[in-house]
């Protein structure tokens, strides 16, 4: 005969079991709560309850909560290779041959659009394709070496504040293509499709190359570098080290371009000296040290960073507008080269108005000699593509090799080699 507990632990263990099935069952089934349709809206008719007319339903919506009007998709973010400057001149340009009354005329300001930014009208190609009443495909063909991305943005800026918008932009890694459909209020869609042509513009693309960490020792090969003066390498000077004086003191003589790299650190540390730039350092202490720089560094085209200085760049804007400010002040230009991914620095230059770009290679930061020269040859490719680009190269060992390896690349493939500042011409 069974005692009576085990019969009783027999029944709850049955019992948890039927509830661990039952928990089960409602999770899987969980998509059942979450589809429950809503109560019915009624009307009072008669003094009687009826359902609510599609009509009656859309008027209480519209009562219950106000309209809003349809906002634009934003337009397609700007490319960091973009001629802002270029970019502002064509488009306010163009603007102001729209009459105040007149409709505007998508087509004629592309076609005009497209004509001011091509060299020339015998390196067109479009093709144009209907496909509906409201819907066309145009693919506008440009050889390489135009910058298509500024193109883009040009275009977003032309149909600001008309009719018109960018409803979608898509940029292909594959063929390089960039797709941007306008829309409008009546429906109508126009595609336009950016691509490249066969042949590369020659001469068009540029490139320059920074050499820097120059000032902590007198390199004896600076000698071999200064040799190359038939073409515009940028130096880049550390202040406040050792030989940081007589080197700058070198490049103004022989004609070089010099970037004042800015020592840059969340927290002090002794290889950036007395003239680093930390998140404790004061706006007074800052300015002061700024001055400083502007009279040892009178002749340098622009700044830069060495070091780390990514959290300065991504958090701390009170120290980089006031380095922006003295920036404007000279009216010299700064390369962010921090590669933080979540930089602030060209943000903080736009609002400013200060000339900024941002290197698209540490050719030297990692790999062996053989990978570094791939790694050049593809952003070779690059800038034939974009337009124009910027390399940087440490000071070390392997630097005047590597250089003269870029010297010789870029002269063999048509990639024009200039100073940074021409950049921004």
């Amino acid at each position: 005969m069974e005692k009576p507990g085990n019969a009783s632990l027999a029944i709850k263990f049955f019992l948890a079991v039927c509830l661990c099935i039952v928990v089960i069952f409602l999770y899987h089934k969980r998509a059942w709560f979450r589809n429950i349709p809503e109560k019915q809206q009624t009307a009072v008719v008669s003094g009687k309850n009826v359902p609510a007319t599609p009509g009656q339903q859309a008027k209480a919506a519209s009562l219950a909560q106000p309209a809003k009007p349809l906002a634009q998709p934003a337009p397609p973010p700007e490319a960091l290779t973009a001629d802002r400057s270029f970019i502002e001149q064509t488009t306010t340009k163009l603007k102001k041959t729209i009459g105040g009354k007149k409709a505007f005329d998508l087509d004629k300001q592309l076609n005009a659009l497209f004509k001011a930014y091509a060299a020339s009208d015998k390196k067109i190609e479009k093709k144009t394709r209907q496909k509906t009443a409201a819907s066309s495909t145009q693919q506008v063909r440009l050889q390489r070496g135009k910058p298509l991305p500024e193109y883009a943005i040009m275009v977003a800026r032309l149909v600001r504040d008309t009719p018109y918008w960018i409803s979608d932009s898509y940029e292909s890694a594959i063929d390089t293509t960039i797709t941007l459909t306008i829309a409008d209020n009546t429906g109508s869609i126009k595609v336009i499709v950016l691509t490249y042509g066969k042949q590369y513009v020659p001469g068009f693309a540029r490139i320059a190359i920074v050499l820097e960490e120059f000032g902590e020792s007198m390199p004896p090969e600076l000698s071999d570098l200064f040799a190359l003066v038939n073409c515009p390498i940028n130096i880049g000077i550390v202040p406040g080290k050792p030989y940081s004086n007589k080197i700058y003191r070198s490049a103004m003589q022989g004609g070089w371009e010099v970037v004042c790299q800015l020592p840059m650190e969340s927290v002090p540390y002794a290889d950036l000296g007395t003239m680093g730039i930390y998140k404790t350092t004061t706006i007074e202490n800052l300015e002061k040290l700024l001055a400083r720089l502007s009279d040892a560094f009178e002749g340098a085209a622009g700044y830069s960073i060495h070091g780390g200085g990514v959290r300065i760049v991504e958090n701390e804007p009170v120290i980089l507008k006031t380095v922006f400010k003295h920036i404007k002040t000279e009216e010299k230009y700064f390369l962010d080269n921090s590669f933080a991914a979540h930089s602030r620095a060209e943000e903080f230059a736009y609002a400013q108005d200060i000339k900024c770009r941002v290197p698209g290679l540490w050719a030297d930061r990692n790999g062996t000699f053989d990978q570094q020269k791939e790694l050049v040859s593809r952003f070779a490719d690059t800038v034939r593509k974009t337009g124009s680009g910027i390399v940087l190269v440490r000071n070390g060992v392997h630097s005047i090799e590597l250089v003269r390896f870029m010297i010789a690349y870029f002269h063999k493939n048509d990639v024009k080699i200039v100073n940074v500042s021409s950049l921004f011409e």
